[in-house]
C-alpha cells in the first residue's frame, strides 16, 4: 500500500542462527526479500543500534504458552518504543504493554493490517503511535527488577 511513499524494512538479528526458523521466515515472506534482512548473531550494541533507529519493535508471543516473558520485552520496554504483539498472548506480554502504554496488541491478521496502516500515517504525520507512561515503563527496568530480586532474597 505505501512501497511508493515510505521505506519499509523488517530486520530479523540473530535469526540466520536457527537455519529452521530462518527457513520458515524466508518461505512466509517470499516475494517480499527487498523488505526485510535476516542476520546472523550480531554484537549486543549493534542490535540495540538497530532497535534505536526503529520506528517499531516485533514482539511474537509465544503460541499456547502463558508466562513466558521474552527477555527482549525489558530491553524493548526500555528502548521506549511502540512494541507490536502478534499473535496476542492474552497474559504477561500483553499486560506489560498495555501498562507501560507502548503495545499495539493484534490478534488477526486484519487488526494487524489496521494497526501498520495506523502506524505509517502516525509516522508520516510526525504523530507519537503511543504514549508510554513513564512511571511503569521504570517498574520493567532491570535496575528496578533486580532491586525487587535483592529484596525478595534479603527476606530468605
Amino acid at each position: 500500500k505505501y512501497k511508493d511513499s515510505i521505506k519499509t524494512k523488517v530486520n530479523f538479528p540473530g535469526l540466520a542462527f536457527d537455519q529452521k526458523q530462518s527457513e520458515r521466515v524466508i518461505k512466509i515472506m517470499e516475494g517480499y526479500e527487498s523488505y526485510y534482512t535476516i542476520y546472523d548473531r550480531l554484537p549486543h550494541g549493534d542490535v540495540i543500534k538497530m532497535q534505536e533507529n526503529s520506528n517499531l519493535l516485533l514482539m511474537v508471543a509465544y503460541k499456547g504458552y502463558k508466562g513466558v516473558l521474552p527477555s527482549k520485552l525489558s530491553e524493548y520496554v526500555g528502548l521506549r518504543k511502540p512494541i507490536f504483539l502478534i499473535p496476542n498472548d492474552n497474559n504477561i506480554i500483553e499486560a506489560i504493554l498495555k501498562d507501560t502504554g507502548l503495545g499495539i496488541v493484534c490478534n488477526t491478521t486484519e487488526e494487524a493490517f489496521a494497526e501498520l496502516v495506523k502506524a505509517v500515517e502516525h509516522t508520516k504525520n510526525g504523530r507519537p503511535l503511543v504514549n508510554g507512561r513513564e512511571e511503569a515503563i521504570e517498574k520493567y527496568s532491570k535496575k528496578y527488577q533486580t532491586k525487587l530480586l535483592a529484596q525478595l532474597l534479603n527476606t530468605i
